[in-house]
């Protein structure tokens, strides 16, 4: 998440391969898991990734919980947000202790928010989600953050320094070669 993505791929490489090797299929199914959820956080493709877990999982024979499944915690936000209850949902992201989740149920809520028409709560949940995103030096979430902010900006010259933004923080990104 924070744009190195030939160190990232070769840090999930060797996870899974310490996994595979220790004969612990259900760890490399997690592994494989949580890429997945991370690619799709991005708005990347994760369907090579979920596959892997679930041929991991399938292997594994005894992979205690299912890999599928939503946590509650994602429940939780997950009907804050389809309620609307936007006060509740910033209070339980602000004092959510997982920057991840705090910074992709905020942006996730931005975007139920923009397309109600509500910009005023999306530019409050945007900016919930940058800050949490900035403190981790996630740079991919940061730009897609920025995004959201575009979207919903009306002023010329802001919309101009706004794209300056997320184009200085696309240099940030470091494609593998």
């Amino acid at each position: 998440m924070q744009g190195y993505w030939c160190e990232a791929e070769i840090q999930y490489t060797k996870s899974l391969e310490s996994s595979l090797r220790s004969d612990d299929f259900c760890a490399a199914a997690k592994t494989a898991k949580l890429a997945a959820r991370l690619r799709a956080y991005l708005d990347m493709d994760a369907g090579v990734l979920e596959q892997e877990a679930r041929r991991y999982a399938k292997a594994a024979l005894d992979c205690p919980g299912s890999l599928e499944q939503r946590t509650q915690r994602d429940k939780d936000y997950e009907t804050l947000i389809e309620e609307r209850n936007y006060l509740r949902l910033e209070r339980s992201l602000k004092a959510e202790k997982d920057s991840l989740f705090a910074s992709v149920y905020a942006r996730k809520a931005a975007r139920t928010a923009i397309a109600q028409g509500d910009d005023t709560t999306a530019l409050t949940l945007i900016e919930l989600a940058r800050i949490r995103d900035a403190r981790q030096g996630w740079v991919t979430f940061l730009r897609e953050d920025w995004r959201l902010r575009l979207s919903i900006e009306d002023n010329p010259q802001k919309r101009q320094a706004i794209n300056d933004r997320i184009r200085i923080l696309d240099d940030q990104i470091f494609p593998c070669d």
